[in-house]
């Protein structure tokens, strides 16, 4: 089962910036979850000062799992996280509120729940001509109000530039309604 999850894994890190729409997919779990608003600040590859809210790009989600894209413009460039999520999606246990868990590249929780992030760049929403799987991702659940779900993430990349010090990291939010 682990080894299917990596050749699936690798065919989405692929395909992944490349995908502009989930055709015939539907946009919430059974009876449970619409992604409302986004949130993302950081840094990733040549995009410093990553910082925007907004409606999200797309949803896919399902019992198996679930992909969620928000893309923003920056000064001069742009950058598309996209959080997926796999054996359980949004629905999944694990995500209830209060629980926290910081999965490694292709690591799952106890309970099954895998999680990868991928940043995107390129010089428009669209045109991205760099992408590259998170090292690692944490998330955490809490409840900003009556009826709302947020997932939190924090997810760390390899420095883009060899001479660089530091990681490229991306934070934000996906606020999800029933």
């Amino acid at each position: 089962m682990r080894h299917m999850f990596l050749v699936v894994a690798c065919i989405f890190v692929l395909t992944a910036c490349g995908v502009e729409s989930f055709p015939d997919s539907p946009a919430t779990d059974a009876g449970v979850t619409n992604v409302s608003t986004a949130f993302m600040s950081g840094h990733f590859a040549q995009s410093e000062n990553v910082y925007e809210e907004g409606q999200f790009e797309e949803t896919y989600s399902n019992s198996n799992g679930a992909s969620i894209s928000f893309a923003t413009p920056t000064n001069d460039r742009a950058v598309m996280a996209i959080l997926h999520l796999t054996y359980g999606g949004l629905t999944h246990r694990d995500l209830g509120v209060g629980q926290t868990h910081t999965l490694a590249r292709y690591a799952s929780t106890p309970n099954g729940l895998q999680a990868m992030m991928i940043g995107c760049e390129g010089e428009r929403v669209g045109q991205w001509d760099y992408d590259s799987p998170a090292r690692e991702v944490v998330l955490s659940v809490t409840s900003p109000e009556a009826g709302v779900r947020r997932i939190n993430y924090t997810a760390t990349w390899a420095p883009y530039f060899v001479t660089s010090t530091e990681p490229d990291v991306l934070s934000g939010y996906f606020d999800l309604t029933n």
